[in-house]
């Protein structure tokens, strides 16, 4: 039923009430994201502005999302929009959704390629392309390059680019296959979930989010293994490979880097504690 009265705090609490019912967690949080999405205003506004109001089309708008979010679609790929490391992103179902811990990732590479005056750096995976903007964004003196295999989600990720006015050149290959450059930093979140994992996932990870980024072969290390060895022969003398791995994953992927002759290997922990990137030097 639509609410009575056409205040936007109405439709708000009608959005809660929705999500509340059919128990959808952090039901509070989301309508405030759908509402302030489909009204097109700051969560702010919503109770700064008490005559603020909302049309039949935004009622409309806003009970097709909330139907999607109860049948288990993520909240992002119903907004399109994710945040991640200070940037807005363009989200679908062809591209996984970027995770907070994927951030520590970024950070690593921008303090390892402060070594370098000029540093070049390939993001491998790139998927919505969230690693390899947040970086050229925050290296003036970096050329970036990212890659993936899927031609959905590079085109994602150039439309992300496009977006952040970011200069990012985009290669489409499996992997470092084709292509024929070297690099100071290759950074990467690859597909690392086993397929026991994978199948334990949340529904709505299972039902929508592309399967090609997040199976990794069924101990999960498929494509670190290839991506150890494949680098090794891409990256300049002393140059550095960066892998977000899960959190199971830290001893075998530094014995992965020590059989392919990496150095300096070292692990980090993301702010939960959970071993989560794994740094190696050529």
């Amino acid at each position: 039923m639509k609410p009575k009265k056409n205040k936007a705090l109405n439709l708000l609490k009608y959005a809660k009430d929705y999500l509340s019912d059919k128990n959808i967690q952090d039901s509070d949080l989301e309508a405030k994201h759908i509402v302030s999405f489909v009204l097109d205003i700051n969560h702010s506004d919503l109770f700064l502005n008490n005559s603020l109001k909302y049309h039949f089309i935004d009622f409309i708008k806003a009970k097709r999302m909330l139907k999607k979010r109860v049948k288990g679609m993520p909240l992002q790929y119903i907004l399109k929009e994710q945040e991640f490391y200070g940037l807005k992103l363009y989200v679908d179902k062809r591209v996984l959704i970027p995770r907070s811990e994927t951030e520590l990732l970024v950070e690593k590479a921008l303090n390892h390629a402060k070594e370098f005056k000029s540093p070049k750096i390939l993001d491998l995976c790139t998927g919505s392309g969230c690693i390899a903007i947040a970086i050229e964004k925050n290296l003036s003196n970096a050329e970036v390059f990212a890659s993936d295999k899927s031609k959905n989600a590079l085109r994602i990720a150039k439309k992300n680019s496009k977006k952040n006015q970011a200069e990012v050149t985009f290669y489409k290959s499996d992997l470092l296959k084709d292509i024929d450059k070297s690099f100071d930093l290759i950074v990467s979140n690859p597909p690392y979930i086993n397929k026991e994992d994978y199948n334990m996932l949340d529904k709505k990870v299972l039902d929508y989010e592309p399967k090609l980024a997040l199976l990794g072969g069924d101990d999960g290390m498929d494509y670190i293994e290839i991506i150890s060895k494949q680098a090794k022969q891409k990256l300049r003398e002393k140059g550095y490979l960066l892998l977000e791995i899960g959190c199971d994953q830290k001893a075998i992927t530094c014995e992965c880097l020590k059989k392919y002759g990496y150095k300096d290997i070292r692990a980090f922990a993301d702010y939960s504690n959970h071993d989560r990137i794994v740094v190696g030097r050529k």
